[in-house]
């Protein structure tokens, strides 16, 4: 059984060569990110405790969900457009950005003014500012989505490297000469508008672009084969951050803070499949045959089945420790529910796979109905285990609306697609052979 999954995993890297690269480069990128990201969070949590952590924590989880809606599901139109026809995809990202601006400032504004009119702390609407403007940046930057797309994801890291360095190092200073904690807004929003000025820059520079004289197809098109997919994509985010959203309403901003660590370091290494699935999907896209495709997802699935392993191997020993090191002792509560989190993430990372898996069958309408149809599940199971369970809840109906979410409401895409191809995976996990690996 163990040579048999060693030779899976070298035919896997042996084929797939020029995409593990381009993955490799991806992973770099998201991986300097979440350092940036978790390293610059962990201080803040620190200074200002639980309680007030849960209040950002709470407030970046409504702007990763406004930045969804504005973004109009433009992270896959993109990505399918620019891998079958560039010129295409640019023409489509260029004339849709407008669109895409005003929509978020719209919400966000909305929520700030909201924020401000319902909360006395003053840090806390900083804070909430800054979050504001750092998700409008990651909401707008399709620059990053185009290079992904062309396998140059090296040009993401260089840039995300200079943003996140320079963020980091603001945020050493504020530690060394005891700034004001509001400081920290500063590099929280540098995390992301650096790299977006930079990349922004070299695109121009270096595309010769045609001038767009109709514009209007391009935004009809987007709103028709975007829509779909901006309800999918909303939906997951109501229901990734309704657990965080019912925690804050119905217990208390501090079981949202010890939540809120627990799982952006459970979900932390998401970056690794995503990278490897954003790649190995422009292969995948770029076929025709149902079987060959069923047959590529089901290989992508054995490998993220075994990082997965890996992962959860490593949270079970290290977890604790991570929090103590990066948050203190106010946040152990956090290492209890560390690990079923972790679970949870298991799932979402298989999930992903699914569900690029029914675009490349083009099951944008699909996916939005059936991601209504999980947050609706996610929002009512959500509150009721919370309600009766408190954080214990918050987990338990994470990992059950990841499973339902994975397997029951994917297997009624076009006469059970998702089930064949999970069982596909299953089939070259147990009876794999030589003959197989050859052909």
């Amino acid at each position: 059984m163990y040579r048999n999954f060693v030779e899976k995993l070298s035919y896997f890297f042996s084929n797939n060569l020029s995409i593990i690269k381009n993955s490799s480069w991806i992973i770099i990128e998201k991986l300097l990110s979440i350092f940036g990201l978790i390293f610059i969070t962990s201080y803040v949590a620190k200074y200002i405790g639980p309680d007030n952590f849960g209040k950002l924590s709470y407030a970046i989880s409504i702007f990763i969900i406004i930045q969804t809606v504005s973004m109009l599901g433009t992270d896959t139109i993109l990505f399918k457009r620019i891998s079958k026809n560039r010129d295409s995809g640019i023409s489509l990202m260029l004339s849709t950005i407008e669109l895409r601006i005003l929509l978020y400032i719209l919400i966000s504004i909305l929520f700030t003014l909201y924020s401000i009119y319902t909360t006395k702390d003053h840090i806390t609407i900083i804070f909430t500012i800054s979050v504001a403007f750092s998700y409008l940046f990651l909401a707008i930057d399709h620059y990053a989505i185009y290079f992904n797309a062309i396998l140059q994801s090296k040009i993401n890291v260089l840039f995300n490297i200079i943003g996140i360095s320079i963020s980091l190092l603001l945020r050493y200073l504020i530690v060394l000469f005891e700034l004001n904690i509001i400081y920290f807004s500063i590099p929280i929003i540098l995390t992301t508008l650096l790299p977006f000025i930079f990349r922004c820059i070299y695109f121009h520079r270096k595309i010769a672009l045609k001038k767009i004289k109709k514009r209007k197809p391009y935004i009809i098109y987007l709103m028709r084969q975007g829509l779909p997919i901006s309800i999918s994509n909303v939906s997951i985010s109501v229901y990734s951050k309704i657990s965080q959203i019912f925690l804050s309403l119905l217990i208390s901003n501090y079981a949202l803070g010890i939540y809120t660590v627990a799982s952006t370091l459970a979900y932390a290494w998401l970056f690794l499949p995503q990278a490897v699935i954003t790649s190995y999907f422009t292969k995948i896209y770029s076929k025709n045959n149902k079987n060959e495709i069923l047959q590529l997802t089901a290989y992508l699935n054995l490998f993220i089945i075994f990082i997965s392993v890996l992962y959860l191997i490593f949270i079970y020993f290290f977890g604790e420790k991570i929090i103590l090191i990066l948050y203190g002792i106010d946040y152990i509560e956090s290492a209890n529910i560390i690990f079923y989190l972790s679970i949870a993430s298991v799932f979402s990372s298989l999930g992903i796979v699914s569900y690029r898996y029914i675009v490349a069958f083009s099951g944008y309408s699909f996916l939005s109905k059936k991601m209504f149809f999980t947050s609706f599940l996610g929002i009512l199971l959500t509150y009721v285990l919370i309600k009766e369970y408190a954080i214990t809840g918050a987990v338990l109906a994470s990992i059950l609306i990841e499973i339902v979410s994975l397997t029951v409401f994917n297997y009624f895409f076009k006469n059970k697609l998702v089930f064949f191809m999970h069982i596909k995976t299953i089939y070259i996990i147990f009876n794999f052979s030589k003959k197989h690996i050859k052909e």
